[in-house]
C-alpha cells in the first residue's frame, strides 16, 4: 500500500487531507511542523511527502533541504495558500 507524509500546520486542513488521502487507499503518517518528518521519513520512507510552503514559524524550503540532506528521492508536493511566481521558482529550484 501506497504511504505519503503530510506537513500541515492547520489542524483541520491536515484532518481533511488526511482523511481523503486515505480514502484513496494510502497509509498517512503526519505532523504539524518539520521537526518531526526527517524521522517519519527515516521510519516510514513514504512514496510523496507533501508539505505546506507556510508552517507557521517555519518553512517547507527548509524540509526540501532536510530530505535532500538524508537522500530522500521520491515525491514531493509543495502546497500554498500563498502562490506567487517566486514561491514556486524557489521551491522547484530547492528540490
Amino acid at each position: 500500500m501506497s504511504s505519503v507524509l503530510l506537513v500541515e500546520d492547520e489542524q483541520a486542513l491536515r484532518r481533511s487531507m488526511r482523511r481523503r488521502l486515505e480514502l484513496d487507499g494510502y497509509v498517512v503518517f503526519e505532523t504539524q511542523n518539520i521537526a518531526v518528518a526527517p524521522s517519519l521519513v527515516r521510519e516510514n520512507d513514504p512514496e510523496i511527502v507533501i508539505t505546506d510552503l507556510n508552517l507557521g514559524t517555519e518553512n517547507g524550503i527548509d524540509l526540501l533541504h532536510q530530505l535532500s540532506d538524508l537522500g530522500y528521492r521520491r515525491g514531493i508536493i509543495v502546497i500554498t495558500a500563498y502562490g506567487t511566481i517566486d514561491n514556486v521558482l524557489n521551491a522547484v529550484r530547492n528540490g
